[in-house]
């Protein structure tokens, strides 16, 4: 049987929220999304500094027949691209779960006591 897509703020969401809360799944999940993140910034980073650097020692010839291969920049733009969507999951998810203004404790201001 199929069910209707539920839609935020119903109250299949809310049990998502509190199973994904009280459970730490939430903060696994931020956590391996940050850390998928940051393997592949240190990836989009680590290739062009590869890739100059085997241009830089790669044997030239004498007699001027090889040329340089050009840096795939559609693969660098690609990793940037997955790098901005894993932070922005990350983000969602993380205001989603624990940043809700509604569910914030504020602060009791309790009279100063004198000694």
């Amino acid at each position: 049987m199929l069910r209707p897509v539920p839609i935020p703020g119903s109250q299949e969401v809310h049990r998502i929220r509190e199973l994904l809360l009280t459970q730490y799944i939430g903060a696994i999940v931020i956590g391996l999304v940050l850390s998928q993140a940051i393997t592949s910034f240190v990836t989009a980073v680590l290739v062009p500094a590869a890739w100059y650097l085997a241009e830089r020692s790669a044997p030239r010839s004498v007699f001027g027949f090889s040329s340089p291969q050009p840096f795939n920049w559609d693969r660098f733009v690609l990793n940037l691209i997955g790098v901005g969507l894993y932070l922005s999951v990350a983000y969602l998810l993380l205001r989603w779960l624990y940043l809700r203004g509604e569910d914030r404790i504020e602060p009791i201001d309790e009279p100063a006591v004198e000694a």
